[in-house]
C-alpha cells in the first residue's frame, strides 16, 4: 500500500507541478519526484 501511494503522490506532483525539476529530462524528473515522495512517506512512516 505505501508503494501505491508513493506512485499516486508522484504522479499527481507531475501533474499539478510540471515546473517542478523543469531543468531535467523526464525520466530524470519522474525519477527524483519518485524518490522525493518515497523519502517523504519515509519520514511520515517514521513520525
Amino acid at each position: 500500500m505505501a508503494f501505491d501511494l508513493v506512485h499516486y503522490f508522484a504522479e499527481q506532483t507531475e501533474i499539478q507541478k510540471p515546473q517542478l525539476f523543469s531543468q531535467y529530462s523526464r525520466e530524470k524528473r519522474s525519477h527524483y519526484i519518485f524518490e522525493l515522495n518515497a523519502l517523504v512517506l519515509g519520514k511520515l512512516i517514521q513520525l
